[in-house]
């Protein structure tokens, strides 16, 4: 009896041995196809250049200002996205979208020059522009080469955003206070392109990381210089030059960002 069921246990473990020994089937590749959605946040380095014109009207002919400038409207950013994969191989194409809700602002000073015929000048710390984006959105194409649980893609199409800006033009010198300020201000949503690249990994079969950077150009805002008055008087005391009539012109403001976000995604 005892040989018996040492044989057994012989014959078992031979199987055993066997049966772990053979060549296992190889784990399913992971599968980038699909519905997903995120969350994202990051942070967002603004660029805004602004391009004015602005005609000042005294008594026997016009002075006009011209002036540029360029200035930063960084801040933090996060929102959420939203898309489809399609995998075919190691190839990716899939479509994006998302949606940012942002605060960043920035200021500067216009630098400023006179046309004749009048020499008067006008103080570049006078005349100065804010810019503000308030949310942007994308909607991307995204190519990219998956190698079981990463993906590095790069990702392109539409984008658009909350643009407000606004701004002041005070003379540098007036007599009694008489010389108001002209103004400016705007808000509108702009469309524009978003350009950029990231990679993506898989932490389980449904979640994964992502880092990403998109360059957005909004194109350009236009906005209407008014204000300033009649018989007001601009320059030093000693030669003092009486305008007859309001301040007009226009400011064109260009607003760019570099965005860099980290992202989480389930994927359905």
């Amino acid at each position: 009896m005892k040989t018996v069921t040492f044989s057994v246990c012989v014959v078992g473990a031979f199987l055993a041995t066997r049966a772990l020994a053979a060549p296992q089937p190889p784990a399913p590749a992971y599968s980038w196809t699909g519905f997903y959605v995120g969350g994202n946040v990051g942070y967002g380095w603004g660029k805004v250049s602004d391009d004015l014109t602005m005609v000042v009207p005294f008594a026997f002919a016009n002075s006009t200002v011209t002036g540029s400038n360029h200035y930063r409207a960084n801040a933090a950013l996060g929102g959420g996205q939203a898309g489809y994969n399609w995998q075919t191989g190691n190839l990716l194409l899939g479509i994006e979208t998302d949606f940012q809700g942002t605060a960043q602002k920035g200021a500067g000073a216009i630098n400023s020059a006179i046309v004749t015929p009048f020499p008067v000048f006008v103080d570049a710390t006078a005349i100065s522009e804010s810019a503000r984006l308030d949310w942007f959105g994308t909607l991307r194409a995204r190519l990219g080469l998956a190698s079981d649980r990463w993906l590095v893609y790069t990702t392109g199409g539409l984008a658009y955003g909350r643009v407000e800006t606004s701004g002041t033009a005070q003379p540098a010198a007036s007599v009694l206070g008489l010389a108001p300020a002209a103004f400016w201000n705007s808000s509108t949503t702009k469309t524009g392109w978003a350009l950029g690249s990231g990679v993506e990994a898989a932490l389980t079969a449904n979640w994964s990381w992502r880092i990403e950077y998109l360059h957005l150009d909004l194109g350009k805002v236009g906005a209407t210089i008014g204000g300033g008055a009649a018989l007001s008087c601009i320059g030093n005391p000693g030669s003092c030059i009486f305008t007859s009539g309001p301040t007009t012109g226009t400011v064109t403001t260009r607003v760019t960002d570099d965005v860099l976000r980290l992202g989480l995604n389930y994927k359905f």
